[in-house]
């Protein structure tokens, strides 16, 4: 979250645990039932013990998704290649915190070829907050929209598969076979960007904007336009 008037600055490692998950454990300690596990990719597993019996934040610390985060609630564990983070300061509300720095670009992210968040970026980042009291409203607000729309997104999930056997019905039973440049008029892949910010660009969207059957405008990027792409 930006800075907003009257917010105060905070260096995250002064109002924030922030530590490893067990280096020692990995995906091969999973079971088929018990505490929640926490892996670079997300909550992907159980174990036998939970480490942690509050919220806290889980960081993608290492590899392809690092920077993305998870807000761990009840008992939970976090395992190799993953950040934890955990209030340290009663100025801080550990929703508010995971909802101030879950965009991805938030981490500064080092390395190329294996990306990776060190711990002492991260506890030198500063986040600003505003009083205890209207962090947890702010989280509270936030975390009702992030539940209305994971259920919108299951719903949206059911119908797409109910349309999906609803077709596939249709097609075995009555269906003809086209090549399909009989039945279309042109079939290209989208236009070559041309990024720009000038005062004659557009807003393109490209294929990190497209995830779970959701569009999302934050990855998308400005560009020239130009006259075969607009016909």
């Amino acid at each position: 979250m930006n800075r907003q008037s009257g917010w105060e600055g905070f260096r995250l490692g002064d109002i924030a645990d922030i530590s490893w998950g067990d280096t020692s454990t990995t995906k091969a300690s999973y079971i088929k039932s018990g505490y929640t596990a926490y892996s670079a990719a997300g909550p992907d597993g159980y174990l036998p013990t939970a480490d942690y019996k509050s919220s806290g934040i889980v960081i993608s610390a290492i590899g392809a998704q690092a920077g993305k985060t998870w807000l761990a609630t009840g008992e939970w564990s976090c395992i190799k290649n993953t950040l934890r983070i955990l209030p340290a300061s009663d100025q801080i509300s550990i929703e508010f915190l995971y909802w101030a720095t879950r965009r991805e670009n938030f981490w500064p992210i080092r390395g190329s070829a294996q990306p990776f968040i060190s711990q002492g970026d991260c506890r030198d980042l500063t986040i600003y907050a505003p009083s205890i009291q209207v962090q947890k409203a702010i989280a509270d607000v936030l975390g009702a929209l992030d539940d209305k729309i994971a259920a919108n997104t299951k719903l949206a999930a059911t119908a797409a598969q109910l349309t999906q056997s609803l077709f596939s019905r249709a097609v075995k039973e009555s269906s003809d076979e086209y090549v399909l440049s009989e039945i279309t008029e042109l079939l290209s892949r989208g236009v070559t960007p041309k990024y720009s910010e000038d005062t004659d660009t557009m807003m393109i969207l490209n294929q990190k904007c497209v995830r779970g059957q959701r569009v999302e405008l934050e990855p998308a990027r400005r560009h020239l336009v130009v006259e075969s792409a607009r016909g």
